[in-house]
């Protein structure tokens, strides 16, 4: 069972469009042990949808996806023989929701796999986020994916110069006023289980971050935003 079929099954059993914290929830009230991030599952909706233009390089991988987001940020299985328009394709694509097992394209599977790589970039260079700080490396944890009980699991648990925690939630590419759901969750375990009445702070750590984003991060002064820029350097090879 992949994260996927967890998808379709979810939306096999609903009637009508779901939010991304609905189909969350239903996958983690099937499947308690959580086997997939908030993260991973809302890059799976993204990708599985025939009209998220960041996911559709090529048009043609469309006929594999069986979901539409709506204007309203939900998503609905797409109704057989329905024309989507994809913002940026200069032609529409016929989508047929007749199809099987859907296949997660290349852009998606990249995506998940630069979050990874950004996480432990990040693990290794915090002083580039904060100078002084430092994993919450423990004989239990190496401060990297830690358990967080029904919150879910955190990408960083860090300690400051001060001792005080830092929640760092990773997203690539651009972070929606979503990331705070989790983040707080995060932040309130570990309020909750590790702090002992010292402050929690918390960092989203994105390529770029939407308007909603950053009026929610306004609004709360132990959360601040960091952005990340991916650069390359080319060299000569010998041969």
């Amino acid at each position: 069972m992949g994260c996927r079929e967890a998808i379709q099954e979810v939306f096999a059993d609903a009637s009508g469009a779901l939010a991304k914290d609905q189909v969350i929830e239903r996958i983690y009230a099937k499947y308690p042990e959580r086997p997939w991030k908030e993260s991973t599952i809302y890059l799976h909706l993204e990708a599985l949808s025939v009209n998220r233009p960041a996911e559709h390089r090529n048009a043609a991988n469309v006929r594999n996806r069986f979901l539409v987001r709506q204007d309203d940020r939900k998503h609905r299985v797409c109704n057989s023989d329905v024309n989507v328009r994809i913002p940026g394709d200069v032609e529409e694509v016929n989508e047929t929701a007749s199809a099987g097992i859907v296949s997660l394209d290349s852009a998606v599977s990249a995506a998940i796999s630069l979050e990874r790589d950004l996480e432990a970039f990040v693990c290794m260079h915090l002083d580039q986020i904060e100078p002084g700080l430092r994993l919450h490396n423990t004989p239990g944890s190496t401060g990297r994916q830690v358990a967080a009980g029904d919150a879910g699991r955190i990408d960083i648990l860090a300690v400051d110069r001060d001792g005080a925690f830092v929640v760092i939630e990773i997203k690539a590419g651009t972070a929606d006023d979503g990331a705070f759901g989790q983040l707080l969750g995060y932040m309130g375990w570990a309020s909750r289980e590790l702090a002992d009445g010292k402050p929690v702070r918390g960092i989203v750590v994105a390529n770029d971050f939407r308007e909603r984003a950053k009026y929610a991060a306004e609004a709360l002064p132990n959360v601040s935003l960091k952005k990340y820029a991916v650069s390359f350097a080319f060299s000569d090879v010998s041969v």
